[in-house]
C-alpha cells in the first residue's frame, strides 16, 4: 500500500473526513486529495502534520514509515515486517542488541566487497 493509499485507509478508520484531516494539519482539503490519491508525496513536515491531524502515536508513525520505506525500496518481506513489528514490544537493552547485530551484518558485507 502506497503513502496516500495507507493515509485514507487509516483516515477511514478513524471516520475522519478529508476536510477534518486537511484543516487540522493546515492544508487545504484539495491538496490533502492530492497525498490520498498518490499525486503528489508530501515533503517530511507535511506527513508530520498529516500523522499529527490523524493522532498517529509515535509507535503507529514509525511502523507507518517502516513500512512506507520496505514497499518503496521493493525489498518488502512480509515475515521482516512482522519481527519490525515485534520491535515496539522490546526494550531499550534488546532494540540496541539488535541494531548491534545489524551493524556486525554490515560491516561483513563489506569486507566481502573489499575482497
Amino acid at each position: 500500500m502506497r503513502i496516500g493509499s495507507k493515509i485514507r485507509s487509516i483516515r477511514e478508520s478513524r471516520h475522519l473526513s478529508q476536510n477534518a484531516v486537511a484543516e487540522r494539519a493546515g492544508l487545504k482539503q484539495g491538496a490533502f486529495s492530492q497525498v490520498e490519491n498518490g499525486i503528489v508525496t508530501p515533503r517530511p513536515k507535511t506527513l508530520l502534520r498529516i500523522f499529527s491531524a490523524l493522532g498517529l502515536s509515535e509507535d503507529e508513525q514509525r511502523e507507518f514509515m517502516i513500512e512506507a520505506k520496505l514497499q518503496e525500496l521493493d525489498v518488502f518481506d512480509s515475515e521482516m515486517l512482522l519481527m519490525l513489528k515485534d520491535v515496539r514490544n522490546m526494550t531499550s537493552d534488546e532494540k540496541q542488541s539488535i541494531i548491534d547485530a545489524y551493524e556486525v551484518v554490515k560491516l561483513k558485507r563489506a569486507r566481502k566487497r573489499h575482497d
